[in-house]
């Protein structure tokens, strides 16, 4: 980071030209502090959750700092199990983290709300400096609101408990930074400080990249942010000025999205969830979802069950593209008399394009992605209620002033009290789980790791009625049936426990887990010969299968005893 850069930072939360004193700026900023602070203190004593164990506990990569230049070069090493991503700064952070604490959870989760911490502070600044550019009435403490409600909203929670969510928080800081420094860049008409600015902002979007590969998304929301400015004038000067600044960003884009899906094979190594048409599709849907989530922040879960939309003539598919379209037209509209709200719409929807159209991923709705996309709805809202109150104070309605203020208030406390609760529901994975399953009692996967969980506590005949209920909700996620298969040999069931372990095979044969489960099945049923024989297979699949070559030579030990107590007895 440059000074000229740093300085812009801080220029952005404490040198605001308006109405507003100094004075106020700084105790907003130190209410914007100790507010982040408050509301995640009770997260610090939670514990890993879910993708940790293979991220953290089981990445052996995370566990040396002698990895840390391989991150750069590899998207192999994010985790234990075969996963491909490149998030070299993510991954940097979890190795310095265990380098410090090793896996003890707290140190991360003390990380997490720091980094939560310093994104509020930029959602200040970036909120602050947009409004000033775009001349919103009352932006001070519009800009405070923004931060505020960033802050403490609920669906942020995940984001911030979620140690493996680390990426979203560094994604977040990193855009953020570039997206301040680019506004801050913009006001600047010539000059080697316009120039150094750039290069600032064009520096953040390179760490966002490697902390995340959602930040694609940033150079659209930058391109919008030059409409927006562009607007009421547009001449030959004004958009070359503009392309050049953007060009920058769009190359590096170029240059990443090679580097990922050419020279680390990324995307080819992801594995696609649903058809291009059924994701996009589904995805119009979980863009209102995450709407009712921002104004209603309840029935939070880790896990939403989203039926998957598989044809556009479906009633709620085809109302939720024609509402999209109605919004993204109708925050046009917006654009040359409330160009904030128009922004902040498209930054909501630009943000969430890497993540909900090309690639189709597991989850349909997950509530940390929000995290940045979010912002942009905040900023929309607050934009959109100033100018309001500005019109409601032209007709002498100053009292309202006093409402809204009482109102925001009373919605940051509300916010804050969710949320603190929420992070209660983050202490174990059982517990959290828990309350995924009683939000979403159909949710085969939900069912599947509560029931995993139950496995872990030693407990198979809880375990075993949920994950028959999720091989009902989903017979052909061969996950399930690795599931299922150990609480009926753990109650003495072995040929019940050998029917599924086939089936996972089945349904998926180059799996090295349900090789390595039916290797075991077959020795508890002392079917040697079959066991050493599956066992093979998944070494074969997998040479780092530490468990299947141990009992690999372990049976074998057995078979040449039996051979050679057959060959004596002879």
């Amino acid at each position: 980071m440059t000074a000229a850069g740093a300085n812009a930072i801080i220029n952005s939360m404490f040198n605001d030209p308006g109405r507003e004193t100094t004075r106020m700026s700084v105790f907003l900023f130190l209410i914007l502090v100790l507010l982040p602070v408050l509301v995640y203190l009770n997260s610090l004593p939670n514990s890993f959750h879910y993708d940790d164990m293979s991220y953290i506990l089981g990445n052996e990569h995370v566990h040396t700092l002698s990895s840390i230049p391989h991150f750069f070069t590899s998207s192999r090493l994010i985790s234990n199990i075969p996963l491909s991503g490149y998030r070299p700064l993510t991954m940097t952070s979890f190795a310095l983290n265990y380098a410090a604490g090793g896996a003890n959870p707290f140190g991360y989760h003390l990380a997490n709300v720091i980094i939560h911490l310093l994104n509020t502070l930029l959602v200040y600044g970036v909120a602050l400096s947009l409004m000033r550019v775009f001349k919103a009435p009352y932006r001070l403490y519009a800009a405070a609101a923004v931060a505020a409600i960033f802050a403490s909203h609920p669906i942020n929670s995940q984001a911030v408990n979620y140690i493996s969510a680390r990426s979203t928080l560094l994604v977040g800081t990193f855009s953020l930074v570039c997206i301040l420094l680019y506004v801050h860049m913009s006001e600047v008409r010539e000059g080697r400080r316009k120039w150094i600015l750039l290069a600032a902002s064009l520096l953040a979007y390179a760490g966002a990249l490697l902390s995340k590969e959602e930040a694609v998304a940033v150079p659209g929301i930058l391109a919008f942010f030059e409409l927006c400015r562009l607007r009421t004038l547009i001449d030959r000067e004004r958009l070359l000025r503009a392309m050049t600044s953007l060009a920058p960003f769009l190359v590096l884009t170029l240059a990443f999205l090679v580097l990922v899906v050419y020279g680390l094979g990324v995307i080819e190594n992801t594995p696609q969830a649903r058809s291009l048409q059924e994701n996009l599709l589904t995805q119009a849907k979980s863009i209102f979802i995450y709407l009712r989530m921002m104004v209603l922040p309840v029935n939070l879960s880790i896990d939403h069950a989203v039926p998957v939309a598989t044809s556009l003539f479906q009633p709620l598919p085809l109302a939720a593209v024609l509402m999209l379209a109605v919004v993204l037209i109708g925050s046009l509209s917006f654009l040359f008399h409330a160009p904030l709200v128009s922004f902040g719409i498209w930054w909501f929807i630009l943000t969430l394009v890497p993540t909900s159209t090309l690639i189709a991923l597991k989850l349909v709705v997950n509530e940390q992605r929000m995290y940045l996309a979010g912002v942009g709805l905040v900023i929309a809202a607050a934009a959109g209620l100033a100018r309001a109150l500005e019109s409601w104070e032209e007709y002498g309605l100053i009292e309202r002033k006093k409402y809204i203020t009482a109102g925001l208030l009373i919605l940051i406390i509300c916010f804050s009290g969710i949320t603190i609760y929420r992070n209660t529901q983050w202490r174990t994975p059982l517990k959290l789980w828990l309350d995924a399953l009683k939000q979403y009692p159909n949710s085969y996967r939900a069912n599947t790791v509560v029931a995993d969980l139950y496995l872990d506590q030693d407990n198979p005949a809880q375990a075993l009625p949920l994950a028959e209920k999720a091989m009902f909700l989903a017979p052909d996620v061969p996950e399930i049936r690795l599931i299922l298969a150990p609480p009926h040999s753990r109650m003495g069931r072995q040929e019940d426990a050998l029917e599924q372990a086939r089936a996972a095979v089945d349904l998926n044969p180059a799996s090295t887990e349900a090789q390595t489960l039916l290797g075991v099945v077959y020795a508890r049923l002392e079917r040697y010969a079959e066991a050493e024989k599956a066992w093979e297979r998944a070494v074969e699949l997998d040479p780092t299968n530490v468990e299947a070559a141990e009992n690999l030579q372990n049976v074998r030990n057995i078979l040449d005893k039996q051979q050679r107590t057959t060959s004596a007895g002879g």
